[in-house]
């Protein structure tokens, strides 16, 4: 399948140029680039952009710094379910990230859906 290096959407064989970016598509997406650069390294992946930042909050709550990294940011609506959108971490806390999100996937985590209190 070919996509756009600029949007990262992902087209369908024969069309060869974004319709958002305008770009002419690849046949191979490169690695993302996200803010936190390649040192982090993706520990899920979500069906959603609202799952995965269920799971930011739910890393973050345990003080786990963690990305979302959205393959194609802006076409959730038009093809929802059809990508899948990561989420990373720092090398060094992978292992209890990924801990984390396979207990809450079983249902062995209480998340909290109220408002952070201060200490």
């Amino acid at each position: 399948m070919p996509w756009c290096v600029e949007c990262r959407a992902e087209y369908r064989e024969g069309i060869e140029r974004c319709t958002e970016c305008q770009r002419e598509l690849v046949a191979v997406l490169p690695p993302a680039q996200a803010g936190r650069g390649p040192a982090w390294i993706e520990v899920g992946t979500f069906p959603s952009l609202e799952a995965a930042e269920l799971a930011q909050g739910y890393l973050e709550a345990a003080g786990i710094e963690a990305e979302v990294r959205d393959p194609d940011p802006g076409h959730h609506e038009v093809m929802p379910g059809v990508t899948t959108v990561a989420l990373a971490v720092a090398p060094e806390v992978v292992d209890t990230a990924r801990q984390l999100i396979e207990a809450a996937e079983r249902g062995d985590a209480t998340v909290s859906e109220a408002e952070p209190q201060e200490a």
